[in-house]
C-alpha cells in the first residue's frame, strides 16, 4: 500500500480537532509535505512540529458557529473534520453533543452550499453507529442501528454528508473508526483512548483490570493506520463508488482477554515489566457486553488500504513509547 502525499503538495488542508489525539498525528503525518494546513480547535494549545515543510496556521474557533466556517473553508481542498465531543456515559448532555456532533457538519454544509465550496470532506464516525451487534462481523451490508445517542448523532451527520454529496456534488466520506490506540502528538490525550489507558495502568501501576466482558470482541487499530486510511479515503474518494461510508479495522476477532493478556506478555518478554491481571465484577450494562468486529474488506477493495501495524508490535510500541514520557 502507497499513499501518493505528493497529490497534497500545493494544496490548503483544514483539520477540525487538529490539536487533539488524532488531530496532531495526522498534522505530524503531513508536516513533510509542502502545502498550507488550518488547525482548528477551540483552544490555543499548538505545538510546534519542528522541520516541517507544511505551512502551519492555527486557528481557535467554535465549530458549531456558523461564522468560524465562514472563515476557515474558503479556498480549501480538503476537510478533514475530526473534531467532536466524546461519549461520556456518566455527564451526557443531549443537546450540547447535538450541537458539536451534528450541528457542525450542517452548518459546515450550509457554508459550502453559500459559498459554492467544494472541498472534500473526510468525516471521522465511529464503528458504534452499528449498534447493539452480538458476535457478529459487522460491514457496510448491515443496518446502522444506533444503541445511544452519541452514536445517533454520528450517523445523522453521515447522513447529512451523503445528502449533500447527491444534491449538491460536495465530495465527502465518512470512515467508521474502531477504537484506536498508539501515541500521537498530544501528551495530554493519549491516555483517554482505552488500550492506552491500560497500556499506562500496567507499566506505572503493575496491574490490569479486566471485566466481565473480557469475552467480548473488539477492533483496536494503531493510530498510524488510522491516520493512512484518512489520507486514502481523501485522495480516492471520486473513486468509491458513491459508497458514503466504510468500516476499518485489521480485520482481527480478539477479545478483551487476549488483548490484555497481549500487554502483559509485551511487557514482561520484552520490558521486563511484571504485570497481574485482575478481575473486577464491576456490573456492567449493555454497551459494555457488545460483541462484534468489523470488517475492512470493502475498503480495501475500493483504496488498497490494509491494516501495516500488527497488535503485538504497537502494543510494543506504545509501551516504549510510554516509558519514554
Amino acid at each position: 500500500m502507497q499513499i501518493e502525499l505528493d497529490k497534497f503538495i500545493n494544496k490548503k488542508i483544514l483539520i477540525t480537532g487538529g490539536t487533539g489525539y488524532l488531530g496532531t498525528g495526522l498534522c505530524k503525518k503531513i508536516s513533510n509535505i509542502d502545502c498550507e494546513v488550518l488547525v482548528l480547535s477551540r483552544h490555543s494549545n499548538q505545538k510546534k512540529i519542528i522541520g516541517s515543510k507544511a505551512n502551519f496556521k492555527y486557528i481557535v474557533g467554535d465549530i458549531v458557529r456558523m461564522d468560524t466556517w465562514k472563515v476557515v473553508l474558503k479556498d480549501v481542498d480538503y476537510v478533514f473534520h475530526l473534531a467532536g465531543m466524546e461519549f461520556d456515559r456518566n455527564n451526557f448532555n443531549h443537546l450540547k453533543n447535538l450541537e458539536v456532533n451534528f450541528t457542525s457538519v450542517v452548518n459546515m454544509l450550509k457554508t459550502c452550499e453559500e459559498f459554492k465550496y467544494k472541498p472534500v470532506i473526510i468525516f471521522s464516525s465511529s464503528s458504534n453507529v452499528a449498534g447493539g451487534v452480538i458476535n457478529h462481523t459487522v460491514s457496510e451490508k448491515d443496518l446502522s442501528s444506533p444503541n445511544c445517542v452519541w452514536s445517533l448523532h454520528k450517523l445523522i451527520a453521515e447522513q447529512y454528508l451523503d445528502y449533500y454529496k447527491r444534491n449538491e456534488a460536495i465530495p465527502s466520506v465518512s470512515i467508521r473508526l474502531p477504537n484506536i490506540y498508539g501515541i500521537s502528538g498530544n501528551d495530554k490525550l493519549n491516555t483517554n483512548v482505552v488500550l492506552n489507558k491500560v497500556i499506562y495502568n500496567a507499566i506505572t501501576s503493575g496491574k490490569i483490570n479486566l471485566y466481565g466482558n473480557r469475552k467480548c470482541m473488539r477492533d483496536f487499530l494503531h493510530i498510524d493506520d488510522v491516520i493512512d486510511a484518512l489520507l486514502l479515503a481523501a485522495l480516492k474518494v471520486q473513486k468509491l463508488n458513491g459508497r458514503s461510508y466504510f468500516y476499518i479495522s485489521d480485520g482481527k476477532k480478539r477479545t478483551f482477554e487476549d488483548i490484555w493478556r497481549r500487554v502483559k506478555e509485551t511487557a514482561e518478554n520484552n520490558f521486563s515489566i511484571k504485570v497481574d491481571i485482575e478481575f473486577n465484577n464491576q456490573i456492567l450494562d449493555s454497551l459494555d457486553k457488545r460483541s462484534f468486529c468489523v470488517s475492512p474488506s470493502n475498503f480495501h477493495q475500493q483504496t488498497g488500504w490494509k491494516s501495516i501495524v500488527t497488535l503485538d508490535d504497537g502494543i510494543k510500541r506504545t509501551i516504549s513509547k510510554v516509558l519514554k514520557i
